[in-house]
């Protein structure tokens, strides 16, 4: 659906005028998907922001409980750094819902523990 329509949310807006710390916008679709993909989703916001404000990807972990293999995630996160190698605004991302992780839905949490080789750090900006 779309946000402005359905939420009177205006977050192209927001971005363009750079009145958000951050955006953390909902890529909740597989890489594969047809209509809406995981990447070209992310390319769409990454293009949008003309003020370099943070976009940390939001993932739907919590799929992998029944619907989703764990390395759909890992993809996600995989190229996310490799988009972050390029785009500075792009180094983040988070988790819905932590519960998956703690559960280890489909062997999440091992996955996790393969990609994450440091301790997050909190942005400067």
């Amino acid at each position: 659906f779309s946000q402005y329509d359905s939420l009177y949310a205006d977050v192209e807006l927001w971005l363009e005028q750079g009145w958000l710390d951050y955006l953390a916008p909902q890529l909740y679709w597989k890489r594969d998907s047809i209509n809406q993909g995981f990447e070209p989703l992310l390319n769409y916001w990454l293009a949008q922001n003309k003020k370099s404000k943070n976009i940390w990807a939001g993932l739907y972990t919590s799929r992998t409980k029944q619907e989703w293999p764990a390395e759909e995630i890992a993809q996600q996160i995989l190229l996310l750094q490799n988009k972050a190698a390029s785009n500075p605004t792009a180094r983040g991302h988070i988790h819905f819902s932590m519960k998956a992780i703690v559960q280890n839905y489909g062997g999440i949490a091992d996955q996790l523990r393969l990609l994450y080789k440091e301790p997050a750090v909190v942005p400067e900006k």
